[in-house]
């Protein structure tokens, strides 16, 4: 009866030619790359996720503090004068603009700074929302 060491071992003892073992060698690193490669880009295609989410919570949380929320225009992220931040720790700063019409029936464009934290459950939390 053989023991599990022995069966091992005779695997092992297969001849490899040079040329195999380089093939191999660059194989395995090639996996390697492309397993990385996968991670990163998944990782940053989550991030402009997070920050488009990012961005339309803190116009709800802006368009709360709003005289008539419902005239509120905000441009879209992409628009100049519009910048998500990531901070860390599920934070993120949004500085932008939006139009709405003010208590005399005029539109006004006015600038925001909003801070805002995901929990991990779903929710949202607003931690400042400046005008200036």
């Amino acid at each position: 009866m053989q023991t599990i060491s022995s069966l091992f071992k005779s695997k092992l003892d297969i001849p490899v030619s040079p040329a195999q073992r380089l093939f191999l060698k660059w194989f395995c690193i090639g996996c390697l790359l492309l397993m990385v490669f996968f991670v990163v880009a998944n990782t940053i295609r989550d991030a402009s996720q997070d920050k488009s989410k990012a961005y339309l919570v803190a116009q709800d949380f802006v368009s709360e503090r709003l005289i008539r929320p419902s005239t509120a225009k905000f441009p879209l992220r992409s628009q100049n004068g519009v910048l998500v931040e990531y901070l860390g720790r599920h934070r993120y700063s949004i500085s932008g603009y939006l139009d709405a019409v003010n208590t005399f029936g005029n539109s006004q464009r006015s600038s925001y700074k909003c801070i805002i934290r995901y929990t991990g459950t779903g929710e949202w939390i607003c931690e400042a929302v400046s005008f200036e």
